[in-house]
């Protein structure tokens, strides 16, 4: 049984954020600036995973137990999707790798609050406009308005 379940959550994503930022000090020029403003949004979230889970441990909320099942779901999974995207970036390119990532993330989120993936029709094509708009406006935001650079794949985005 682990009392400070969020805590020790919140404490690995503050871990990986400073590995992150860290291995970011390899890169120059402003191609940094954003990612180095998602890092420290990361690592400050992290913090805020410590301070929820102290509050309600002095409250008396505290979680209880911590499952294997509840460890795959929230951090497993979730990290191999990260590491898909890693390996993605320089496969496939930022833009079809991130569409790829926001169609898995849908899929975990309907397993994650169902239990199973069998979505009508109707929700399956949301799941793919949700995914095709996301990746759309990343593109608009970083190639179009700010005209940065991004990982290119085979097909040349």
């Amino acid at each position: 049984m682990i009392q400070y379940a969020d805590a020790f959550f919140g404490a690995g994503v503050m871990v990986f954020g400073a590995i992150y930022l860290w291995q970011l000090n390899k890169l120059s020029g402003e191609t940094t600036l954003f990612p180095r403003a998602l890092l420290y949004v990361i690592i400050f979230s992290g913090l805020a995973m410590i301070v929820r889970a102290l509050r309600k441990a002095k409250a008396g909320k505290a979680e209880t137990e911590f499952s294997g099942k509840a460890f795959l779901r929230d951090a497993l999974i979730p990290g191999g999707i990260l590491l898909f995207f890693t390996w993605a970036l320089t496969k496939v390119g930022f833009y079809i790798g991130t569409f790829l990532v926001f169609c898995a993330i849908c899929v975990l989120e309907e397993v994650t609050i169902k239990g199973k993936f069998r979505p009508p029709m109707k929700e399956l094509l949301k799941m793919l406009l949700a995914a095709v708009v996301s990746t759309g406006f990343m593109y608009i935001c970083f190639a179009v308005l700010l005209k940065l650079p991004t990982p290119r794949g085979p097909l040349g985005f």
